[in-house]
């Protein structure tokens, strides 16, 4: 148990899945892959690199459904929304 964790949390807000997103980080240092086979030392520079980072787009979908469903509550309640 962790007092980080709520066990009890909505359920709709656990991820079961995660998409990274990859971006292009530019090159600060030379760098290089060693490989020794066979008693030979095998040099390879790396020219590029790929961050990766995980994407929260499932949250921007979150909101615009929870902004719906609050919409839907509030003009069933007779009242008016934020946008309106």
């Amino acid at each position: 148990e962790s007092e980080n964790y709520d066990p009890d949390s909505a359920k709709h807000l656990l991820v079961s899945s995660q998409t990274l997103t990859s971006t292009v980080v530019p090159a600060r240092s030379s760098y290089a892959v060693g490989l020794l086979k066979d008693n030979a030392l095998h040099l390879v520079p790396i020219d590029a690199t790929v961050q990766l980072r995980p994407s929260l787009d499932y949250l921007d979908v979150a909101d615009e459904e929870y902004k719906k469903l609050r919409d839907a509550a509030t003009r069933k309640a007779g009242l008016k929304t934020e946008a309106e």
